[in-house]
C-alpha cells in the first residue's frame, strides 16, 4: 500500500482545482460574461500561487474557501430546464 503525506495530498488537490478552473473557463467561453471570467483568472492565478507556495495551512485555507467562492462565481440564474 503507498503511503502519501499530507501535503502530497493538499498537492493533488490544489492541482485538480487549477485544471477545474482551465476547463470551465475553456469549455463556458461563450457563455460566461467579463467579470465571471475575470473572477476565474483570479482564482486560478491564486491556486497557481498557493500550489507554488509551502506552507500547508494557506493550502488547506484555500481548498476550504475555494467551492463556496466557485459556486458564487458560477451561480447560473437564467437556467430553464430544456
Amino acid at each position: 500500500m503507498f503511503f502519501f503525506s499530507k501535503k502530497r495530498k493538499l498537492s493533488k488537490e490544489l492541482r485538480s482545482i487549477e485544471k477545474q478552473i482551465t476547463t470551465e473557463l475553456h469549455y463556458d467561453d461563450d457563455i460566461l460574461n467579463e467579470k465571471q471570467k475575470q473572477k476565474l483568472a483570479d482564482l486560478r492565478s491564486e491556486a497557481k500561487t498557493v500550489l507554488a507556495d509551502t506552507n500547508e495551512k494557506k493550502s488547506e485555507d484555500f481548498i476550504t474557501s475555494f467551492e463556496g467562492r466557485y459556486s458564487d462565481i458560477i451561480a447560473r440564474k437564467n437556467s430553464a430546464w430544456i
